[in-house]
């Protein structure tokens, strides 16, 4: 097993929405800029992320919102809207 370093991949990417406010998962993007970097390791070429479908995900609070019913990250989803 090799160690991929992510970290750095993703702090490039500091300033975008890469991880989901109420949720402790990557976005969609943050998810694309792991997967470049694991393509780039194994000398592969990844999929462009403009071939890919993009789309909206409704209703989605995130396992922060679900497991704690903080007012405070429900409010933070209107704020925070995407589409992927």
């Amino acid at each position: 097993i090799v160690p991929i370093d992510l970290i750095s991949a993703l702090t490039e990417h500091k300033d975008e929405y890469i991880y989901f406010r109420t949720d402790t998962n990557w976005t969609p993007l943050g998810a694309y800029y792991a997967y470049t970097k694991f393509m780039e390791e194994i000398g592969d070429e990844p999929v462009a992320l403009k071939d890919y479908e993009m789309g909206t995900i409704n209703e989605f609070v995130g396992a922060c919102y679900i497991r704690t019913k903080a007012n405070q990250l429900l409010e933070s989803l209107s704020q925070n809207k995407h589409d992927w």
